[in-house]
């Protein structure tokens, strides 16, 4: 065979195999299908089945809406709204509209079972309730269209709602309370729709909490945009417990001239109440555990943390420590500003040469020790360590 008769077959097999590619590329067929008839498929080289979109031949809807969220502005709490969206046809096939879901505060009316016409339109009107608590109004409506391009629609409705009833802040916290001493917290009772209200009926879980009430000033009622509110000025009892509380306070709020519509509003009063003797530095925790690790039996370990006294009676004199195990050394040491601020060291040791002990993986070590003090009468804490060689 000569060299031009094997280039000729050659490039005519290379041609062949080009346009039997292309052919052969992708497959058209239409797939007699209860829930897809008509559709045009295509079938890949690697075999994968693809819907491709309708061509010319086959009409198709399409939903078109200039407008999907709306701002109705600012409204009164527990008033109705509704706004009309425009959904226009742009198809030349019939386009089917069904009402899908809603958020809780919205509805969906005028979604028809009538097709819309080629180069038609429908009106979907979203219809809403402020309600009563939420200052900011954010919900959304859906409708399911038969656009293969578009399958749902949704319309959004934002705003503002005027505070029938707010509180600022909204929990009375009270934070490091001193022990023996009264804290004072003020919070805000507004509205932005009563003009005037009477705060009855206050009442609250903490034993001895009392409370005055004070109408706001000018400057207070424009920032807050509000047209009437209130000041209650509450003051925790002297003689809280040391620790955390959660509680409560209660109050009806009565429009002027309106007593129906009075509202029951609770707040939470909440704070911690400091220890009258606390003990700070690394290696204790908040249960008055201090960890000292493995402690060498040569070497031994010691601590040292600072003691804080909150009480007129800032001397802190010592009776008697008692440690388990014995060979625990603990002692009290006064610091530069006892007299005067109550601050005291506590140094703890495991001697050189303890023995081998441990109190890290079993029972902790324990230490107490008592005061000559007529509000702090002994101090409770524990350690953890083993003694090793």
């Amino acid at each position: 065979m000569s060299g031009t008769r094997f280039k000729y077959i050659l490039l005519t097999t290379l041609v062949v195999c080009f346009f039997t590619s292309l052919l052969t590329a992708t497959a058209k067929f239409t797939y007699q299908h209860p829930q897809a008839v008509g559709k045009h498929f295509a079938v890949t080289r690697a075999g994968h089945i693809v819907q491709e979109a309708a061509g010319d031949d086959e009409p198709t809807a399409r939903a078109e809406a200039a407008e999907t969220e709306y701002n109705f502005g600012l409204m009164d709490p527990l008033t109705m709204g509704s706004h009309a969206f425009v959904v226009r046809n742009t198809g030349d096939a019939p386009l089917k509209l069904q009402a899908g879901p809603t958020s809780c505060k919205c509805t969906l009316s005028d979604v028809s079972d009538q097709a819309i016409p080629p180069g038609g339109e429908s009106r979907v009107t979203v219809q809403w309730n402020t309600g009563r608590k939420n200052k900011f109004y954010a919900h959304d409506a859906t409708i399911y269209t038969n656009d293969p391009t578009r399958r749902r629609l949704t319309f959004a409705v934002r705003g503002t709602v005027r505070v029938q009833l707010a509180v600022d802040p909204p929990a009375a916290v009270f934070e490091r309370i001193k022990p023996d001493q009264p804290a004072h917290q003020k919070i805000l009772v507004y509205s932005q729709t009563w003009d005037d209200v009477e705060l009855a009926d206050l009442q609250s879980s903490l034993a001895g909490l009392t409370w005055e009430i004070e109408p706001a000033d000018n400057e207070t009622l424009a920032k807050y945009e509000a047209q009437s509110a209130y000041w209650i000025q509450l003051t925790t009892p002297g003689a809280l417990p040391e620790g955390t509380f959660s509680e409560w306070l209660q109050f009806r709020v009565v429009p002027a001239g309106a007593p129906d519509e009075a509202v029951e509003h609770q707040v939470a009063v909440s704070g911690k109440t400091l220890r009258r003797l606390a003990v700070y530095g690394p290696g204790i925790d908040a249960e008055g555990t201090v960890a000292f690790g493995a402690v060498s039996r040569a070497a031994g370990a010691k601590k040292r943390l600072l003691m804080k006294v909150r009480d007129p009676e800032a001397e802190l004199a010592v009776n008697r420590i008692r440690t388990t195990p014995e060979f625990l050394s603990v002692r009290v040491v006064p610091g530069a500003e006892a007299a005067t601020k109550g601050l005291h060291y506590l140094e703890l040791e495991v001697p050189p040469g303890a023995p081998r002990s441990d109190f890290l993986s079993g029972s902790p070590a324990t230490i107490l020790i008592e005061f000559e003090h007529p509000r702090i009468r002994q101090l409770e804490l524990t350690a953890q360590f083993a003694v090793v060689e």
